[in-house]
């Protein structure tokens, strides 16, 4: 019993930490950019570039997670990780900051693959893997939690780099009981260098190439509305649709001949497997590009700062503790059709809410409901597609199951800020150009008048708006994907005879 809580406490450690590390940066960021003198135009790289790695790397070291092993493909994430969480410590310059944040998210991209395969490998279907999907779960709001309290605490008393220090004595901590708790047959103990022949390298090399390339485009994108029409980033976007093409022919060929196959095309014939995909890539591309347009709102519209706008986060964070715990309870007793659906339909009222504000109203009347339902439905698929999405994997390919549903969620965030971005700036303009426009003073509230400040707010919320409006579209496809084609899907986390 000791060592399956250890097993299932070390693989939540991985989603804990990688949440508060963004908690961390969403409260300390601008004083940590203040002390080590990193440039405005640099100031949001740190947060960026983590995803950026991560998500390009994911399926690369899920294929390497299933030739080496779960086991050691984990601690050596963990390792990673911790050191270079010790590193930003003591980093002194922007340039160390954003290069210790990207080996960080290389080492994440061990971590989610491999704590994934963990779970599959070291319990069969039933109770304890559902509770191990739950706990990561529950990791990622609780991290964010304790990232942005703890940050803004130890920042006005010890200072900030203590932040970082008290990280690595945690995942210190997770690396050793991982150590000694994961059991050694997670590893490949005949591994030989033929071993690596077996593996689609070329597959995995052109997906990162695909992903590295569309999560950059988004990046720089979100900086500045206006870098969309920009001939580098149109050259860009294109190379990533190339590329993406090519890992369709890749793959499409590799299945043919009966060679090793990143993603057999063949998987997208199973129904329920591409209905909670679609349901997966809608439902995060609403919840990510909402929260960020939300924080926006807070902090360009309300002139909030970062940690006012954090406060009021933290209903997010409440629950999905919550809704995690109910999901744990519930997925081998319900229907796992109704489930995701019933969780696809609250969330889409958290959108239409932000949608449909008024800047006049209190943050009780819409930002807190609002807040408080968006993560529903990630948090209920989250257990489910992780569970849905490693049955449809050989017992030999978990890693490379676990890095698929990750992968799914860095696409479908990056598509979803992108066109929310993008529709943002394009109803801003068109919002800019008009002869009126509604103005908003500085404290939130509506005015028939103003400044040019005041103006540009005004448009500004327009633009805001858009974006809601885009999440809503997203999270309505999700109650349709989900409705219309998970009709069939086989109940997921009752214990197998």
């Amino acid at each position: 019993m000791l060592e399956t809580a250890i097993i299932i406490f070390s693989v939540k450690g991985v989603t804990f930490l990688g949440s508060m590390s963004n908690g961390i940066m969403v409260v300390l960021l601008p004083t940590i950019a203040k002390d080590i003198g990193l440039s405005q135009s640099l100031t949001l790289w740190p947060q960026s570039v983590f995803s950026l790695v991560c998500g390009t790397f994911l399926l690369l070291m899920g294929n390497i997670t299933d030739i080496v092993g779960s086991r050691r493909a984990f601690l050596f994430g963990c390792i990673l990780y911790s050191i270079f969480t010790l590193a930003q410590g003591f980093c002194n310059s922007g340039s160390q900051l954003i290069a210790f944040r990207a080996i960080q998210g290389f080492a994440m991209a061990a971590c989610l693959p491999s704590a994934v395969s963990v779970l599959t490998n070291s319990f069969p279907a039933g109770r304890w893997r559902n509770l191990g999907f739950v706990m990561l779960s529950v990791g990622q709001p609780l991290g964010f939690a304790v990232g942005l309290v703890v940050s803004g605490v130890l920042t006005k008393t010890i200072g900030w780099r203590w932040i970082f220090y008290i990280s690595t004595a945690i995942n210190a901590a997770i690396s050793v009981g991982a150590a000694f708790a994961l059991p050694k047959h997670l590893d490949n103990h005949n591994l030989k260098f033929k071993d690596f022949y077996d593996a689609d390298w070329v597959g995995s090399a052109i997906a990162s190439g695909a992903l590295g390339t569309f999560s950059y485009v988004v990046a720089i994108t979100s900086e500045s509305h206006r870098r969309w029409s920009s001939p580098s980033t149109i050259t860009l976007i294109v190379l990533s649709a190339i590329l993406a093409y090519a890992f369709f022919f890749w793959v499409t060929r590799q299945e043919r001949l009966g060679r090793p196959c990143l993603l057999p095309p063949s998987l997208w014939r199973n129904t329920a497997f591409t209905a909670i995909c679609g349901t997966v890539f809608f439902t995060w591309a609403a919840m990510n590009a909402g929260t960020l347009t939300l924080t926006l709102v807070f902090q360009e519209v309300q002139h909030l700062s970062p940690s006012e706008t954090s406060i009021r986060l933290l209903p997010d964070v409440g629950s999905g503790i919550l809704v995690s715990i109910l999901v744990g309870y519930l997925i081998d007793k319900t229907s796992t059709y109704w489930l995701v659906v019933s969780a696809a339909a609250v969330a889409l009222a958290s959108p239409l809410l932000m949608a449909l504000m008024d800047p006049a109203w209190s943050y009780w009347a819409a930002a807190f409901p609002a807040i408080f339902l968006g993560p529903v439905s990630t948090d209920v698929l989250y257990t489910v597609s992780n569970l849905v999405i490693t049955r449809e994997f050989p017992k030999k390919t978990q890693g490379l199951a676990g890095a698929v549903f990750n992968t799914l969620v860095q696409i479908s965030t990056s598509v979803g800020i992108g066109l929310s971005s993008l529709v943002a700036a394009m109803v801003m303009q068109r919002a800019a150009g008009a002869k009126s426009i509604q103005m908003v003073a500085h404290d939130g509230l509506v005015v028939g008048g103003g400044n040019a400040t005041q103006w540009y707010t005004g448009v500004e919320l327009e633009g805001y708006r858009g974006s809601f409006w885009t999440c809503f579209g997203f999270l309505a496809a999700a109650v349709v994907v989900a409705g219309g084609w998970l009709r069939d899907i086989v109940d997921v986390g009752k214990k197998q005879d």
